[in-house]
């Protein structure tokens, strides 16, 4: 169960003449895609991509509505809306094509790692939306770490640390040269795509252009998870059951020295310094400051 988990979450990164043919659902949904290029030109060709990513994006907000499809093909269809999502920026569609495919998983742990790197994703172009690329990693980084911190069951160190030697296994030349390997001669021979390569498609430009780049602070927030599991604090004590109740976040990266009493009616009071950073709040939500002015007219020393 755990691979399953892992590789779930791993999986979870023109101007011709179009025809769309649809046989059937279930086991015969299928999808035809006219190429104006060799399929190499369409992972380099921006304005091939995007043509062929339009028709395909209508055809899966299409299909994903027809009754009757297996779970394989509910999965193929969500993947794909994903992946499109995240590399065209939708946040609602990519947020909605995650959360179904969370809905189908029926180990609550597969459940709980799914979406993770998605939502982390949004948040992150919500705090960093311009074309700075360091912010928007370092949000990323920060956003993945606190979807760990709120897993629930929490992944093990050891499925921690598979998940993120799969993420440093990617690499972008061997990862294109597996997508062609498997698809090139067929669909240059034919001169279109079908389902099953048009999905690779799309995952693989999701994967080089989305996701390689971020696999430095994925790792980095993997390992800020596993260094809190093995810490002191975290340690397996026996018949201790140990909860994280205020888990950090942007907004609030620190949280420490607390304290609890219990209240005369026997409620638990909670008290604990916050440490806040301010460059993430809103204006009206700064802190104030303390002025001090000493008069002008004043003749003491």
């Amino acid at each position: 169960m755990v691979r399953t988990s892992v590789n779930f979450v791993l999986h979870t990164i023109l101007c011709g003449s179009v025809a769309l043919h649809f046989t059937g659902w279930g086991s015969d949904l299928s999808y035809d895609y006219r190429l104006e290029a060799p399929l190499a030109s369409y992972l380099n060709d921006q304005e091939l991509f995007d043509a062929f990513a339009e028709d395909y994006s209508a055809f899966l907000e299409e299909a994903v509505r027809k009754p009757g499809l297996s779970a394989e093909d509910q999965r193929l269809l969500q993947a794909g809306r994903v992946h499109l999502a995240i590399h065209y920026g939708d946040a609602e569609k990519a947020l909605a094509a995650a959360q179904a495919l969370k809905d189908m998983q029926s180990d609550a742990r597969a459940r709980a790692m799914t979406g993770l790197l998605t939502k982390a994703i949004v948040a992150a172009r919500k705090i960093a939306p311009g074309d700075l690329w360091s912010p928007y990693v370092m949000a990323v980084q920060r956003q993945f770490a606190a979807q760990l911190t709120l897993l629930s069951p929490s992944p093990s160190v050891d499925e921690l640390k598979e998940m993120s030697d799969k993420y440093g296994e990617m690499e972008a030349n061997a990862l294109v040269n597996e997508f062609l390997r498997a698809h090139r001669e067929k669909v240059d021979g034919a001169g279109n795509l079908e389902l099953a390569s048009a999905d690779a498609l799309a995952r693989v430009r999701h994967k080089v252009l989305d996701i390689l780049p971020l696999t430095r602070a994925i790792r980095g927030a993997i390992a800020r998870k596993i260094h809190h599991l093995q810490s002191p604090d975290f340690l397996e004590i026996p018949s201790v059951e140990k909860q994280l109740l205020v888990p950090a976040t942007m907004k609030y990266p620190k949280n420490s020295e607390g304290s609890m009493i219990e209240l005369n009616n026997g409620d638990i009071l909670f008290m604990w310094s916050q440490f806040v950073d301010v460059s993430r709040m809103s204006p009206d939500e700064n802190p104030p400051s303390a002025g001090l002015r000493r008069s002008p007219l004043s003749d003491d020393g």
